[in-house]
């Protein structure tokens, strides 16, 4: 019976591979290094010769981008003018806005965040400001005068788009970017309102453009019911520069009327609290990016924002004002995170 044989070559010893390199290192071939040592030439080969370590097969589907697209669309998104859409059309991406958006949050350095629209301050601005916020602090009455301020403002909302809300991708090596906004900012329906620690006035919606008997109309109807019912006559007013709060015939009914009016720096939003007030109704009021189609849905829509602020908030703001002072004087003059 013929039997068969299978020949099993042998592993090679770890003695037999420096036999193998160091006949290959004085200068012997190949093929007299395999007769030598009864090993095949591709077994010398691959002694003397190691293929490379092969790195494995990531899993999964294959990236989206490319790392050139990937390096292309962070460079391009780190200048801070275009939007997740807007980089997909102009880089040419094959890819949903949703991948690009995915990318852009692995970056650690770069940011989706909201622009600060805010007024330009010039040198004179920032002086005054830092002279406001140090007279406050040192005033003999600067642990409870807070308590006594009526902080106002009058505010336009927009029937379509939030004002002012415009979002970028922000390198955090990189100052913020601001936008330079006017005093008067547009909008559809205006109001004006008054808070202190004690509680808010009512919220009045205002018809038309306000010239200056509009204006003490409205001081007269809704300030003056809402300090006295809670101040009696033992309060300050607060307002802005606007052009009717600054005029004569607006100095002389303060007079008349006995208002002490707080003395008030040039393009401070930021040192109103009563902005984050409007900044919280915007929240509730535009839940993402909600838009109410008419007027009078504008209107209910306010109201019920106004209406869900708790007297709690109010405290923690008219709270704040201290510290705000101190923050402008840090930052001589400057504008605040507030």
């Amino acid at each position: 019976m013929l039997v068969l044989i299978k020949r099993f070559k042998l592993r090679l010893t770890e003695r037999e591979r420096g036999r193998i390199d160091g006949l290959h290192q004085a200068g012997v071939s190949d093929r007299d290094i395999a007769r030598v040592t009864s090993r095949s030439r591709d077994t010398v080969r691959r002694v003397v010769s190691p293929a490379p370590p092969t790195t494995p097969k990531p899993s999964g589907p294959a990236p989206a981008l490319t790392d050139r697209e990937t390096r292309r669309l962070v460079r391009t998104a780190a200048k801070g003018n275009l939007t997740a859409a807007k980089l997909k059309v102009e880089l040419g991406l094959f890819v949903s806005v949703c991948t690009i958006q995915r990318t852009l949050a692995w970056v650690d350095w770069l940011v989706y965040t909201k622009m600060q629209n805010t007024l330009f301050l010039k040198a004179e601005d920032m002086l005054a400001r830092k002279t406001w916020a140090s007279n406050m602090l040192l005033r003999k009455d600067a642990g409870a005068v807070w308590d006594t301020i009526i902080f106002s403002d009058e505010k336009k909302w927009n029937l379509d788009v939030r004002d002012g809300f415009q979002y970028y991708w922000r390198d955090l090596w990189t100052p913020p970017r601001q936008t330079n906004m006017r005093q008067a900012r547009g909008g559809f329906v205006m109001v004006w309102a008054a808070f202190t620690s004690q509680g808010k006035s009512p919220l009045v919606v205002l018809t038309g453009r306000q010239n200056l008997d509009d204006y003490v109309y409205t001081v007269s109807e809704y300030l003056l019911p809402f300090a006295l019912l809670n101040y009696g006559v033992d309060f300050i007013y607060q307002q802005d520069n606007g052009n009717t709060h600054r005029s004569k015939r607006t100095k002389e009914y303060f007079a008349e009327e006995d208002i002490r009016v707080l003395d008030w720096p040039s393009k401070s939003p930021d040192l109103n609290s009563i902005e984050n007030l409007w900044a919280i109704m915007s929240r509730r009021f535009y839940p993402n990016d909600k838009q109410d189609n008419t007027v009078p849905q504008l209107k209910a829509a306010l109201f019920e924002a106004s209406d869900a602020i708790p007297t709690a908030m109010l405290v923690s703001l008219i709270e704040s004002m201290p510290h705000r002072c101190v923050e402008v004087l840090d930052k001589k003059g400057n504008k605040k995170h507030y």
